[in-house]
């Protein structure tokens, strides 16, 4: 399984601005484990994002959820230093494109106010 995103809004799905994840793990409500397959030319330090991996977390709160981001997989030298930089500026970004996707969607159990599932 994987997950694609063109980030040229007059690009398609498959083209050459796509970012292409595989996803490792997938827990519905809770948990998404990524690793990089392609990405777009020009990201900062693209040829070591294949080594990290991206967790997406899920964490019920009393309000909804909160979302917890982690990589792991970096390590020392210049590629590794630029595309940690890149996430850092970036994932507020990714954070509101999130909220406002689950916005949209139907409430799960786990995120209804009512308290839901564990």
């Amino acid at each position: 399984m994987s997950r694609r995103k063109a980030y040229d809004p007059s690009g398609r799905l498959g083209g050459p601005n796509t970012i292409h994840h595989r996803i490792v793990t997938y827990r519905p409500e809770r948990l998404l484990v990524l690793r990089n397959i392609s990405t777009p030319p020009g990201l900062p330090g693209a040829a070591v994002y294949p080594e990290i991996t991206q967790v997406v977390e899920l964490t019920p709160t009393p309000a909804g959820a909160r979302v917890t981001l982690s990589g792991s997989g970096y390590r020392q030298g210049a590629d590794y230093d630029r595309l940690y930089a890149f996430f850092a500026a970036g994932n507020s970004e990714y954070l509101k494109e999130l909220k406002d996707l689950v916005e949209r969607m139907p409430q799960p159990a786990m995120l209804a106010p009512s308290g839901g599932r564990n």
